[in-house]
């Protein structure tokens, strides 16, 4: 009686082993979600897109006394009515240019450590500003472009079918200013080696003092800075989400919680999100997202 009891508790015990590994097969697409630096939210309500869009982005770096500066705003400007969403920016404000104290007028500080670390890594402020950089991509003449080149070189990838869909979904509590961030990263071909997740915070619509060398006087009060580098939420380099190969139909989820500044003006602030190569920095897709929508 003892051993058929035994061979009774067996026959259950592999029986409910058998039922429980049915119960987890899971179909494709197959969701990766690294929990390191992540926040415990658990979001799977990202939008299917059957629309897949490379979306390209101007990093373009300035400062508040560079007088040729204006000008490559009103580049991109053109470039932006030209290609609308498909076309991203922010700009880190870096260098001398940017330094607080110099004239009277020019007090507030746009500078940030992300900013820096971009221009020290990649050379922008010592090659002159204002310039800039489209997806880290080397186009023949070097990583770092004048505004002049910013539109030819646009051109030869706006319309390149992309590697990468990236989904934002912001979540906002307005009693504490704490942001939850979540990045989708959803891979549509097999790509070799280590790619980056980098989640930066911008502020648009900032008025203060330009140096313009098109307008007389020449020290503008009240211009509109837009689109400026505040932050890195999760570092200058971001997080690892590949290394390998990052399969097709895979979907990666990072989160982040943040405490946005008090002095920002939160209706005006947005995520920008992008993945890129680590060996080359080039940045294969980007996704903007307004925190309050």
């Amino acid at each position: 009686m003892k051993y058929k009891n035994n061979y009774i508790y067996f026959i259950i015990f592999i029986s409910f082993v058998f039922f429980m590994y049915s119960c987890d097969k899971i179909n494709g697409p197959f969701v990766e979600n690294n929990n390191e630096d992540t926040t415990n939210f658990s979001v799977t309500n990202f939008p299917e897109d059957n629309v897949h869009t490379r979306i390209i982005l101007l990093e373009e770096f300035t400062g508040h006394m560079c007088g040729n500066c204006p000008e490559a705003i009103e580049t991109y400007e053109s470039l932006k009515q030209i290609y609308k969403e498909q076309l991203v920016t922010y700009s880190p404000h870096v260098g001398w240019f940017a330094s607080v104290g110099v004239y009277p007028n020019y007090t507030y500080d746009y500078r940030n450590i992300t900013a820096t670390d971009i221009s020290d890594y990649f050379g922008n402020d010592a090659a002159g500003l204002p310039n800039g950089m489209i997806n880290r991509k080397d186009f023949g003449a070097g990583l770092i472009l004048q505004h002049t080149n910013w539109g030819s070189n646009l051109q030869k990838i706006i319309n390149t079918p992309p590697e990468i869909d990236i989904n934002i979904i912001n979540e906002y509590d307005e009693a504490d200013r704490k942001l939850s961030t979540h990045i989708q990263s959803m891979i549509l071909n097999d790509i070799q080696g280590t790619c980056n997740l980098a989640v930066y915070i911008i502020e648009d619509s900032i008025a203060s003092y330009q140096k313009d060398y098109n307008s007389t006087p020449d020290d503008i009060p009240n211009f509109v800075h837009r689109h400026v580098l505040r932050d890195a939420i999760n570092g200058t380099w971001g997080t690892i989400i590949s290394s390998g190969i990052a399969h097709a139909d895979t979907s990666i989820i990072k989160s982040y919680n943040y405490q946005i500044n008090t002095n920002w003006d939160i209706n005006q602030c947005s995520i920008v999100a992008f993945v890129y190569k680590d060996d080359t920095k080039e940045i294969l897709q980007v996704g903007v997202k307004h925190i309050i929508e």
